[in-house]
């Protein structure tokens, strides 16, 4: 069974294709996800309770006569990388995995992926909202997020949440526009080291 559409004509297998078990391979597990050659056991249910796609999937007859089983389990095959379906059901088996400081970047972009394809909405959204808070939109935002620099972004150094004490400056488009504003995991650094300089003279 696959959720792409019908099946592409089948070529002769090679060392690449040999199929791998990830290491999410529960025993009692009701159905095998395959995502190129590794596959994952896990329980139906599971992510029928929070995919629609998986919950409509649940409702339609299947042939039994077309059916793959794999450990007496239908095997479902998915066109998606396997480290994204590997990271989603990571946290659909371990929630707690959301709550931690940092998240990795790559759990998270894969449950935006793959929770807006298959519809895994409250993972979806959950992924939405880490964005917002690791990556901020708004001055404001940023201003709160500055603190938890060392803890969001491991390794970068102490210096990094200490910002300098803005000076009261009028700076002109012109100068605003040659030098923009950048921001990263790094020592903090003057914006404006033109304007610095020429405050320190006095000028």
């Amino acid at each position: 069974m696959s959720l792409s559409g019908p099946p592409a004509p089948k070529r002769p297998r090679t060392e690449e294709d040999t199929i791998v078990r990830s290491e999410i391979w529960y025993k009692d597990g009701s159905i095998v996800l395959q995502a190129g050659n590794t596959q994952f056991r896990v329980h139906f249910g599971l992510l029928a309770a929070h995919s629609t796609v998986f919950s409509d999937m649940y409702e339609m007859p299947q042939p039994e006569a077309q059916a793959t089983m794999v450990d007496g389990c239908p095997l479902v095959e998915v066109q998606d990388d396997p480290e994204d379906v590997k990271n989603l059901l990571l946290v659909l088996y371990t929630p707690t995995l959301l709550s931690q400081t940092p998240v990795a970047f790559c759990i998270v972009t894969a449950l935006v992926r793959l929770g807006s394809k298959y519809d895994f909405r409250e993972l979806l959204t959950a992924a939405i909202q880490r964005l917002h808070l690791q990556f901020p939109s708004t001055l404001e935002e940023f201003s709160t997020y500055v603190p938890q620099l060392p803890q969001l972004c491991p390794g970068a150094p102490q210096e990094t949440a200490e910002l300098r004490q803005p000076r009261p400056l009028l700076l002109s488009s012109r100068v605003i526009q040659r030098r923009p504003i950048q921001i990263a995991c790094r020592p903090a650094v003057s914006f404006m080291p033109e304007a610095d300089r020429r405050l320190d003279r006095g000028g």
